[in-house]
């Protein structure tokens, strides 16, 4: 970055978040059991609704494991925020915030950055979260109509994007934030997680 830039901004020393900012949480056994049975109740009931399976793979067993890993990380980023808040149920698909008023975006990969979909609630809190039960990462959050803000003016005036889309996106997704430009968990606000 310019120097000029980075004195004007008083930015001398910045650091993008880093796994050193994340913060691990480990859920309880009851904790595991119930997301593993909303995770079951949840894909049988998208199933019964004929509902696509958008994820990268599709279907089968990789889903119901994707399924219960994301329910059991809103049970991790729900004990972030003291245990009080509601998880959502199965059946309540984009009705309410998953967890508080606060939506959970797991990845099974650590490197994976954060992926925007078109349905997300826009202005409602993200959080970006990995790990293997019982121990997860939540590597941080970002408020998703921002995080498409951001991609946008990144991109502005170039006939192709070179931040943000990646080769044979699906319809469904809108964009892709990196981990690194993600707010740091000490910068969250738990009062959205009671």
């Amino acid at each position: 970055m310019n120097q000029e830039w980075m004195k004007r901004l008083n930015i001398k020393g910045l650091v993008l978040t880093q796994k050193e900012d994340w913060s691990k949480v480990t859920i309880t056994s009851e904790e595991v059991e119930e997301a593993i049975l909303l995770g079951k109740k949840q894909e049988n009931d998208s199933k019964e609704r004929n509902l696509n399976d958008n994820s990268f793979d599709g279907g089968g067993d990789k889903s119901l494991q994707r399924t219960i890993a994301s329910k059991q990380a809103e049970f991790a980023v729900r004990k972030f925020g003291g245990g009080t808040a509601r998880v959502t149920q199965p059946n309540e698909f984009h009705d309410y915030p998953d967890v508080g008023q606060v939506n959970v975006r797991y990845v099974f990969d650590p490197e994976d950055g954060l992926m925007i979909m078109k349905k997300d609630q826009g202005k409602v809190p993200m959080i970006l979260v990995t790990g293997n039960c019982p121990d997860f990462y939540l590597m941080g959050w970002i408020i998703p109509d921002y995080a498409k803000y951001i991609i946008y003016r990144i991109n502005l005036g170039r006939e192709e994007p070179v931040v943000g889309f990646l080769n044979k996106m699906k319809e469904h997704e809108a964009c892709t934030y990196s981990k690194q430009w993600l707010l740091p968990m000490w910068s969250f606000n738990k009062e959205l997680l009671k």
